[in-house]
């Protein structure tokens, strides 16, 4: 069984360690998992044209609150992951309609 393979059969949490201890595959193994679920909610929130950007910023803000520390495991990471989602989705969609009306 290759490193990968190893990888998607760990828990979040487990990822999530892996990652702080500077395996950077168990990042990708995370977003793998969640990237099509994320993708498909924030697409139904900010419209697909936004969408892209909302998603990189969704995992720019999880990377950053993972390594600074600032999530711990007693936080449930599915639940976490989709109310960061949630926010980037809805500033995503903001942005975009205070634009359309030429604010």
């Amino acid at each position: 069984m290759t490193l990968r393979q190893q990888l998607t059969t760990l828990s979040d949490a487990q990822l999530v360690q892996e990652y702080r201890n500077g395996n950077s595959p168990a990042l990708d193994a995370l977003v793998n998992r969640y990237k099509p679920e994320l993708t498909k909610y924030i697409t139904e929130i900010a419209g697909r044209k936004p969408a892209a950007d909302a998603l990189q910023d969704t995992w720019v803000a999880v990377i950053t609150a993972i390594l600074d520390g600032s999530y711990n495991e007693e936080q449930q990471f599915e639940r976490w992951i989709k109310r960061i989602a949630h926010a980037k989705a809805v500033d995503a969609w903001r942005t975009e309609h205070r634009f359309d009306r030429g604010e």
